[in-house]
């Protein structure tokens, strides 16, 4: 198959879901597709290049940070995908598109298809998708679920990141059909350390992720004082990630710790540094008030690395309970402080979630999730060819 991915984030600009679009990108190239990325520029990244075998164009857009995109910008790469995706059906004719996200992926591909007759797989990833948890930061989608409704319909197949995802979409049109398809992860470049730190005089707690309200960083902060009055030793926090709530997370780390207590704010992490915090951590945390399928949980896993999460959308399909991580209420220092200090206090359980969070993740692997979109793809390819609805 011709394949022309529409994705308005891409490494090493966004977050997770840029991240996943990329993967299943060079691995479709990989098994033989033939595979074209249309995405949007930052700075001095090339406007035209081909990497691992898949062919990438970066649009100019509104773009002003590498991690965060304003609505305004959102739109700004919404309007300039849709011509820009039409060039590229004339230039060589794709049999399907991938559309990443709902908003701003899936009106260019409903553009090219009326006016090309190529059809799309729509990829919803989270915050494209109207959910309740999510309702503070999310006004627009008062406006954009007339335009969603539509793009579903369209649409030659639809899957989302979760199942969670997959019920609140269906909220959105509940005449639809979607998969589930999570996301994977490379358990050849994320793999333990060997051997792992043992006993510490300090707590080593991680976060990775964009800062942002509702990724709930400050309920940590506020936990740890308490987490290193009932374990005797004092707590740091890791923050590798950077966001619009960055500069509050730092005030109240200052008002709320006490030395040797602190909390590193590093910005976003890559490579061997990234790998470097996770094997330095004890366990990692992930306090959000909703996710789809959070790539940084499988990271840890990977990793061998136990997680304190939320029960929340997203998070609870990822993590099991008492098996691979603990889980706690939303928007709850207690319930951090519980998990955390059950799991520092104990050894032999933290040891054996982390192998339990390995295993798991050893069947997780990118070529595997690249093969069901490839039979996603397929099938919206065939639908198409039997008719479906504009």
């Amino acid at each position: 198959m011709k394949v022309l991915f529409l994705c308005y984030e891409l490494p090493p600009v966004g977050g997770g879901g840029g991240r996943a679009a990329w993967q299943v990108a060079r691995h479709l190239a990989a098994r033989g597709h033939g595979v074209r990325i249309v995405t949007s520029g930052y700075g001095t990244l090339p406007e035209e290049e081909t990497r691992a075998g898949v062919r990438i164009r970066r649009l100019k857009v509104r773009r002003k940070r590498p991690d965060e995109c304003a609505p305004i910008e959102l739109l700004s790469a919404m309007l300039r995908s849709a011509p820009a995706a039409v060039e590229e059906t004339d230039r060589d004719r794709p049999d399907v598109l991938c559309a990443f996200f709902g908003i701003p992926g899936g009106p260019p591909a409903w553009w090219v298809r009326r006016r090309r007759g190529v059809p799309y797989l729509l990829a919803l990833r989270g915050s494209d998708v109207p959910r309740p948890e999510l309702a503070r930061g999310q006004f627009l989608h008062h406006f954009t679920r007339p335009v969603l409704r539509r793009v579903y319909r369209a649409a030659g197949g639809i899957v989302a990141v979760s199942d969670a995802l997959r019920q609140a979409a269906l909220a959105v049109n509940a005449g639809v059909e979607i998969d589930v398809i999570p996301n994977g992860i490379d358990t050849e470049w994320f793999r333990p350390a060997s051997p792992r730190p043992g006993e510490r005089d300090r707590v080593e707690l991680l976060f990775v992720g964009r800062l942002r309200d509702f990724k709930g960083v400050q309920h940590v902060l506020r936990a740890m004082p308490e987490i290193a009055r009932r374990l005797g030793r004092p707590v740091r926090l890791t923050a590798a990630g950077d966001g619009p709530h960055r500069r509050e997370l730092e005030r109240l780390a200052a008002e709320t710790l006490r030395p040797p207590s602190e909390a590193r704010f590093t910005g976003w992490l890559e490579g061997e540094a990234l790998r470097a915090a996770y094997s330095e951590a004890d366990l990692l945390v992930l306090p959000s008030r909703v996710e789809g399928h959070p790539n940084v949980i499988l990271e840890g896993m990977a990793m061998g690395l136990p997680c304190v999460a939320t029960d929340a959308p997203g998070i609870r399909e990822a993590v099991e309970h008492g098996r691979d991580g603990l889980l706690t209420s939303p928007e709850s220092p207690e319930g951090i402080v519980e998990a955390v200090a059950a799991l520092m206090g104990d050894a032999p359980r933290r040891r054996a979630m982390g192998q339990a969070a390995r295993a798991k993740a050893e069947g997780m692997s990118w070529d595997r999730v690249a093969e069901r979109y490839e039979a996603a793809l397929a099938r919206a390819c065939a639908k198409e060819s039997d008719g479906c609805a504009t």
